[in-house]
């Protein structure tokens, strides 16, 4: 699976904006609190695959600065096992910094939904050893829902990038 290092500056690597490539992003600390163990696992990674790739979400697993990318669900989801950067370095990359001083700043597990500007929608926080409750499933439902509203909105807004 793509895994996000905010403090990798290799310039070969994709930044976080460049792998999106205008979906949202659902960046998850620990992807595997949010295995589902109820359904056979090839079954269940079938309906993640297909409901992610319709969805215009790529999740993505998070790392700051080292370790192995994750290879585990995601990476069946995505396809894709490459290392993925937050940004480049001589670049003010304003919605970047924020996001990557949020992440840090979380002092456990948690689930963060981006646009593809970077910018922040929901953050989910939760313990070590808690027991998560949601699916990626869920999360895809109220990331859908969140998109709805957010392009409702953004219709409405005076000024467009062009």
């Amino acid at each position: 699976m793509a895994t996000l290092y905010l403090d990798h500056i290799n310039r070969s690597l994709p930044t976080l904006r460049e792998w999106l490539d205008g979906k949202w992003g659902l960046l998850l600390s620990h992807p595997n609190d949010f295995e589902d163990h109820g359904l056979e696992k090839d079954r269940w990674l079938e309906i993640l695959q297909a409901s992610f790739r319709t969805s215009g979400v790529k999740p993505i697993a998070y790392r700051y600065t080292s370790g192995e990318p994750d290879r585990d669900w995601v990476s069946h989801v995505t396809d894709d096992e490459r290392r993925v950067r937050l940004s480049y370095d001589e670049v003010i990359d304003i919605p970047s910094r924020r996001l990557r001083d949020q992440a840090i700043e979380i002092p456990g597990r948690f689930a963060i939904v981006v646009d593809p500007s970077l910018l922040s929608h929901v953050v989910l926080i939760y313990r070590s050893g808690a027991p998560v409750m949601i699916s990626p499933l869920d999360l895809l439902g109220s990331i859908g829902r969140l998109r709805r509203q957010y392009g409702a909105i953004s219709e409405h807004w005076p000024c467009k990038a062009a």
